[in-house]
């Protein structure tokens, strides 16, 4: 063989081995490196999902209890005002609509028009379901019933188009229908609609004949005039003279009480919601979860005669499910894997009241695809590399070599800054931010990862605020009780959260009488960080009107006036009392403003008085009128106690009231201690009665003893 062939064959095997070698080498390591970020990118997503679910879990209960108290307070509200609408004098209105008249264009109201809450391909292919008014109510009378002998209650009912309108752009998609309904049979329904079926008489249904005194909810149920599952709230309405005149009820569709729409925009067509309520079961030390709520109700619904059986939470892994319920049971919120219907998922949860739960399950292989998106893309960059440094190194040995350098440093250096930057922040540095520009896709994360960082600096601001918060308000409170000749007092508030709404004072207004102090107690209606700025807002304005002359009713109408403009249409409320204790007259003197009344036990009588008195609460309507009443003849040794609801409706594991007897017995007890050691001995005994609960609700009280 010629040398020339030779040369050429000994150049290229030299050139051929450390071609291949070096080729090989890197092949690996970028192999071995885009397998190492794969990793940390699944479990970083798969921890974050987790999160993410959990809370969202935890916004949709909080959203769904505040929906909740709205539809409650609406109601009771329209409960309100029907019982004084009853009681007035008849007018008829100038137009009255009746369901039959929606049934027709011609003598439906002029702004009939469909119901913002439901779409056409909801309901059923009825014509009057298209048509709603939002200005004018429907009335409905029984089958074959004359008008003539209803003119007067349609009259009085009449008065509340305004209050109904109200209620509704308040409420939104929030409700379905808002009604009233009488003994005699009469109906009135807002929005005003037809469409009821034959033989529908509102005196057969559920939440007529299981109406009471408070305001109570119904299983789903289907509504009659649309075919949708729905959930009432409803509530007794009763005449001056205490006889029942009807009940009155608002309607909620279950895909808003799940909030389907919102849920699915989020994560998927695929997720579902449930309500669940722990159910005792048998044995009864396996207790179990009910569905209350759920979207399978609606496909399967009866007609609007039949009843949706509410079904129990089952699953093929019993000793998860009994994880689950206990959790529930404990009013905690979290998130578990475990099986749905035969399908891998993740379950988030959180609590909305005592025992019952909004549940957010999403398959998992949901989940996993989001993932493994984000885990392709990576492997996606690391299989162009290959190809990339593989092509490169056949055509020059060191043009391969530095190409290959490069290009995986150019891959790999926004994932490994993004790795460290997350490592950066998770040791709670938020001035981390990446500043790398790919011109590619990986941009989107980069911004993403840029924007997320302030978002979370927010919220770690945001708990701090409500630490703070949490001192003002408790700087808000008396530091110390107060020293008053002839009366040993002492009180004391208890938050269920970081702020709430309860409130008590001691205000000095002796006017040179010594031995005379002002005392106030308070609860605005919920809790939280909202409830605490009312709360000051009338702190505030009590203790300025109080330095000013005038009878306790006037000091509390004008503290009213100033909190119906502070309250505004925010729905919001605070019951007061408000007493003033006087030594040496040996009297007290007080206003109840919607609160629960005062008790006074005598221990030598051994006797319980409570001092009630008429008056409603603060900042429902500006010109309320309040009564003064005075209690004369105290003797030493008796104990007065004010306090809030929040200490008889403190409910133990078993889901039974503390209640107000074991109070009185509390007091019979240790009614020879110092005022500070009653208020810490019934304290004590709230909390070893709810144990292992949480305190669901604010918890204030004040011990006045005659000394």
């Amino acid at each position: 063989m010629k040398i020339r062939p030779k040369l050429f064959l000994v150049l290229v095997v030299f050139s051929l081995v450390p071609l291949v070698g070096v080729t090989l080498i890197n092949q690996y390591g970028t192999r071995r490196m885009g397998a190492v970020i794969s990793e940390n990118v699944g479990q970083t997503f798969t921890h974050i999902a987790d999160r993410a679910l959990n809370l969202t879990a935890q916004k949709s209960a909080a959203s769904l209890a505040s929906s909740k108290l709205a539809v409650e307070f609406a109601l009771m509200g329209l409960v309100e005002a029907a019982e004084a609408a009853l009681a007035r004098e008849p007018s008829l209105p100038t137009a009255v609509f009746f369901a039959r008249d929606f049934e027709n264009a011609a003598t439906a109201p002029p702004d009939s028009g469909p119901h913002p809450a439901l779409s056409p391909a909801s309901v059923d292919s009825r014509a009057s379901l298209g048509r709603v008014s939002l200005g004018q109510p429907s009335f409905w009378l029984p089958a074959g019933a004359p008008r003539e002998g209803f003119d007067e209650e349609i009259g009085r009912l009449s008065t509340l188009t305004g209050y109904l309108q109200k209620s509704f752009d308040r409420l939104g998609k929030k409700m379905l229908w808002s009604y009233v309904s009488l003994e005699s049979g009469l109906h009135m329904a807002f929005p005003g609609h037809g469409g009821y079926p034959a033989g529908y008489d509102p005196r057969r249904r559920p939440w007529y004949q299981g109406a009471a005194r408070q305001t109570a909810w119904s299983f789903p149920m289907v509504d009659a005039t649309t075919g949708q599952v729905i959930m009432t709230a409803y509530q007794q309405i009763r005449r001056g003279d205490g006889t029942l005149a009807g009940a009155a009820a608002i309607d909620i569709l279950i895909s808003e009480m799940l909030q389907v729409a919102d849920l699915s925009a989020v994560w998927s067509p695929q997720m579902r919601s449930f309500l669940v309520t722990l159910q005792n079961s048998d044995p009864p030390s396996s207790p179990g979860l009910l569905i209350i709520a759920q979207m399978d109700y609606q496909a399967s619904a009866p007609c609007w005669e039949g009843a949706i059986r509410p079904e129990m939470l089952s699953t093929d892994r019993p000793e998860q499910l009994a994880r689950l319920t206990s959790e529930i049971d404990s009013g905690r919120s979290g998130f578990m894997q475990m099986p749905f219907k035969g399908v891998d998922s993740l379950w988030a949860f959180a609590p909305i009241g005592a025992k019952t739960s909004f549940v957010i399950v999403v398959p998992t292989a949901l989940i996993e695809g989001f993932k493994e998106n984000n885990l392709e893309l990576v492997r996606a960059y690391t299989r162009e590399e290959l190809v990339a440094t593989a092509l490169a190194a056949l055509v020059l040995i060191g043009l391969a070599t530095l190409a290959a350098y490069f290009g995986s440093r150019n891959i790999t250096q926004p994932i490994l800054a993004l790795a460290a930057a997350a490592e950066r922040l998770s040791r709670g540095d938020f001035s981390t931010r990446i500043g790398l520009r790919t011109g590619d896709e990986r941009d989107h994360v980069i911004q993403a990862f840029n924007e997320m960082v302030p978002r979370l600096e927010d919220n770690l601001r945001l708990s701090e605020s409500l630490r703070l918060a949490t001192e003002v308000q408790q700087n808000l409170l008396p530091g110390k009780d107060p020293c008053v000749p002839g009366l040993d007092i002492s009180g004391i508030s208890l938050y269920c959260d970081e702020t709430g709404g309860d409130y008590f004072d001691f205000l000095d207004i002796r006017e040179d009488r010594p031995g005379r102090i002002g005392i106030a107690v308070g609860d605005v209606s919920g809790h939280g960080l909202c409830s605490a700025l009312l709360m000051a807002s009338a702190r505030a304005s009590l203790r300025l009107r109080s330095d000013m002359p005038g009878t306790l009713s006037l000091v509390i109408a004008d503290v009213n006036r100033r909190f119906c403009q502070d309250v505004a249409d925010s729905g919001a409320f605070m019951t007061l009392f408000y007493l003033v204790a006087d030594s040496r007259r040996q009297s007290l003197s007080w206003v109840r403003a919607g609160h629960d009344p005062a008790i006074v036990y005598d221990p030598a009588a051994d006797r319980i008085e409570l001092l009630s008195g008429r008056g409603a609460a603060l900042g429902l309507s500006p010109g309320l009128v309040f009564e003064e009443n005075e209690k004369l003849g105290l003797r030493p040794g008796q104990v007065v106690f004010v306090g809030t609801d929040g200490i008889w409706e403190t409910v133990d594991p078993e889901g039974q009231l503390f209640g107000r007897q074991r109070l009185h017995d509390l007091l019979r007890r240790h009614h020879s201690l110092a005022a500070r050691q009653i208020v810490e001995r019934v304290a004590h005994e709230l909390e070893a009665f709810r144990r292992p609960l949480r305190a669901a609700d604010d918890i204030t009280m004040v011990v006045v003893k005659i000394a």
